[in-house]
């Protein structure tokens, strides 16, 4: 594993989010690229270059996403030391659910770490969740970490197959990490 993406909407839950896939990459040895996909507020004046405006909100939001990980960092160094991971930051204008998967594709991910909202089955299937529909798109595991679950350590896993489209099953070693 070289890449973890954690999408993130600046929400503590995403802080969350951010928290396990720190402890994936200490352990596996792989970077982070923080990701954060955004609309404009409202649409630029017709007297500026669309590019331009294009270019600097997104460095502006980069920025933002360099702070939301410093603070992130701040408060699990008292919980764990985050290592050698190499954190990259990366703001993008456009459709959330299309630059996610877009991002996957561009940095090579091996991993994705989300937080999810919480809400009624019935809200999810009317409003949608970006966390299900990239997991229903993505060619890569998708690790969704419910909204108000802490990390607290990798004790063990468990594997899930879709018998039903005759998915290849692994055995799986689980290890205590401490």
């Amino acid at each position: 594993m070289k890449t973890i993406l954690v999408p993130v909407d600046y929400s503590e839950n995403s802080k969350n989010a951010l928290h396990y896939a720190l402890e994936i990459a200490k352990i596996a040895g792989a970077d982070v690229k923080l990701f954060h996909a955004f609309f404009p507020i409202m649409s630029p004046p017709a007297a500026y270059e669309v590019m331009n405006v294009i270019q600097a909100l997104e460095e502006g939001r980069q920025k933002e996403l360099e702070l939301f990980a410093d603070e992130a960092i701040k408060a699990f160094a008292v919980k764990a030391d985050i290592g050698d991971v190499k954190i990259t930051c990366v703001a993008k204008m456009g459709g959330i659910y299309e630059l996610i998967l877009q991002a996957i594709e561009k940095y090579k991910a091996d991993l994705v770490v989300m937080g999810m909202q919480e809400g009624e089955a019935v809200s999810q299937a009317l409003f949608g969740s970006t966390t299900i529909s990239v997991m229903q798109e993505s060619q890569v595991p998708i690790l969704a970490v419910p909204k108000g679950v802490p990390f607290r350590s990798f004790s063990s896993a468990v594997f899930a197959a879709d018998l039903q489209n005759y998915q290849i099953m692994r055995i799986c070693t689980c290890y205590e990490i401490s």
